[in-house]
């Protein structure tokens, strides 16, 4: 398996359009940055840094902002910002994409449990494309899920990051985590 690393700096025009409504200079010094900088990250002159792209996901308490950022930073191994024309932002819109979403993996689960069973190394070609759909289901699960997180936590103005450290705890006590 291929190992996941950060990139050391990404283009991050898109994220920043979800903080314009924070000054120049206010985005500078919480970003530990010059109000130039910030300048030319909003207009895409200039790739963001891995440093300072970590300071703003410190300081910035914005899910669009940070969803689309990690996006940028993750190579696309996250999952990207539902912002289309398609998408109503509204969190019930969100809640109705999660319930068809799992309703869709739900279904192909249970069509592909036998397949799911075999060795891996047993596959055909056909059970292949099966499970290569089958994750494809399980990636739009994850992608409507996060993003419907933090749509949540912006209207009802609770950290995502605080939400995750409290589960944490609870995952732990389960053996989840170490």
């Amino acid at each position: 398996m291929k190992t996941v690393t950060l990139k050391k700096s990404a283009e991050a025009s898109e994220a920043m359009k979800h903080v314009k409504h924070i000054p120049q200079k206010q985005l500078a010094s919480m970003m530990h940055t010059s109000r130039a900088n910030i300048s030319h990250l909003s207009t895409g002159k200039r790739k963001m840094q891995q440093d300072i792209a970590e300071q703003a996901l410190k300081t910035i308490e914005n899910g669009s902002f940070a969803v689309a950022l990690l996006h940028r930073f993750s190579d696309g191994v996250t999952a990207p910002l539902l912002d289309g024309t398609a998408i109503d932002q509204h969190r019930l819109a969100f809640l109705a994409m999660f319930e068809n979403e799992t309703e869709e993996f739900a279904e192909v689960q249970h069509r592909l449990t036998l397949t799911l069973a075999k060795n891996p190394d047993q596959l055909n070609q056909d059970e292949k494309e099966q499970i290569r759909q089958f994750m494809n289901e399980l990636i739009d699960v994850c992608t409507v899920a996060n993003n419907a997180l933090f749509n949540l936590a912006q209207v009802y103005n609770l950290s995502v990051k605080r939400l995750m450290n409290d589960r944490k705890a609870e995952f732990k006590k389960f053996h989840w985590i170490n």
